[in-house]
């Protein structure tokens, strides 16, 4: 008589053992059953975490987003997917020496160039763009700290900072010298025409004249030749005809017509520019022997 064989699920696990050794049955486990990770009807299956549409691909290459994104995605420089096409060589070094932060010219002989119509930055790594770099490294400026945000050092012997695309004067401030326009005064002596660069000793009348070209004062700051202020609050020099750079100024000094007086200086003469130190006084009401910038 055949033997009879009950619900397999349902007998203990002991008394399963004792049927299948009894009897040859052909029963396969767990052959219906995902595999683990695997997602079935109603499992917990893992989700996979897709690799970047850039990984392993090279500018210029196709890539791919969600369904929704719009056709024609190339990978760009940063290795980022986007609408191409894009550039796929870096942008050349043009700013060489100059600092970050320093106004640039875009070409790879800038002294033949000139200057575009919108101004162009120095990036940290030495790029030349048309937008102001987000921030500069710290570097020494001599006594001054540079806000690395605003400002790059334009000049370290003379402890000047300068907005982000101004120029100023290379002169050579020897220790406790000051700016004064085209010039520098020497310690002990202040700037009492910074138009002419002419210096005073405290309590002596200043020996300003004028002079046969004034020279474009602007703010703390001194324009080149080739260049006018745009902004002299901020001490921004620019090109002749070209946009003043965007900027923002780190903290207003007191203002004395075309210039800012140093922070031990009061203003005097606003129509001339003339800063004295506190408890000198000047001509306050005398005209200047020439025109102002």
């Amino acid at each position: 008589m055949r033997p009879r064989i009950a619900n397999l699920a349902t007998l203990p696990v002991a008394l399963f053992g004792v049927a299948l050794g009894s009897c040859e049955v052909d029963i396969s486990l767990g052959s219906d059953l995902p595999a683990s990770g695997d997602a079935g009807q109603g499992g917990q299956g893992g989700h996979v975490k897709p690799p970047p549409p850039c990984e392993g691909k090279k500018c210029g290459q196709q890539c791919h987003l969600e369904p929704e994104a719009p056709p024609g995605l190339v990978c760009n420089l940063k290795g980022e997917c986007v609408v191409g096409p894009v550039p796929c060589e870096p942008p050349p070094k043009y700013c060489g020496l100059r600092p970050c932060g320093a106004p640039c010219k875009p070409c790879a002989e800038p002294e033949k160039c000139p200057w575009p119509d919108q101004p162009h930055f120095c990036q940290h790594e030495g790029e030349c763009l048309p937008e102001p770099p987000k921030i500069c490294p710290p570097t020494p400026c001599g006594q001054a700290k540079c806000d690395p945000g605003l400002q790059y050092c334009c000049n370290p012997s003379c402890s000047l900072c300068v907005p982000f695309g101004a120029e100023c004067m290379q002169l050579e401030c020897g220790p406790g010298s000051t700016l004064c326009g085209p010039t520098t005064c020497p310690p002990k002596t202040y700037c009492c025409d910074p138009m002419c660069g002419i210096c005073a000793v405290p309590g002596e009348p200043c020996p300003s004249k004028g002079c046969a070209e004034p020279w474009q004062v602007c703010g703390e700051n001194a324009c080149l030749p080739d260049t006018v202020c745009c902004n002299p609050l901020c001490g921004v020099c620019t090109a002749p005809g070209k946009d003043c750079p965007p900027h923002k100024c780190p903290g207003e000094k007191p203002s004395c017509g075309p210039t800012n007086c140093h922070k031990d200086e009061q203003c005097c003469n606003p129509q001339c520019g003339i800063c004295v130190p506190p408890g000198l006084a000047c001509a306050a009401d005398a005209k200047c022997p020439w025109p102002p910038p």
